[in-house]
């Protein structure tokens, strides 16, 4: 799953303050240290999820075009799943 297509784009929800530098990642992922890190910024209420106004959300549609352009897979197709 992408974040940027199917979380943000499709919901219309973004998580802000995710801990880890680089993109948001599957939590499964992670390992006990840099789980651990995510859970106490959940914890704190520093990492969480906010609802887009449709506007943002459009915003988001745009910029994740960019990068798309820009060389970024956000759209997976069938071929970068085999």
């Amino acid at each position: 799953m992408n974040y940027k297509s199917k979380i943000v784009e499709e919901l219309g929800i973004v998580l802000i303050g995710w801990p880890r530098d680089g993109k948001v990642e599957n939590s499964g992922s992670l390992g006990p240290n840099k789980g651990l890190v995510l859970r106490n910024a959940l914890e704190k209420k520093e990492c969480k999820w906010v609802i887009l106004t449709s506007e943002e959300q459009e915003a988001q549609k745009l910029q994740n075009s960019q990068y798309e352009q820009d060389g970024e897979i956000v759209y997976h197709s069938i071929s970068h799943l085999v």
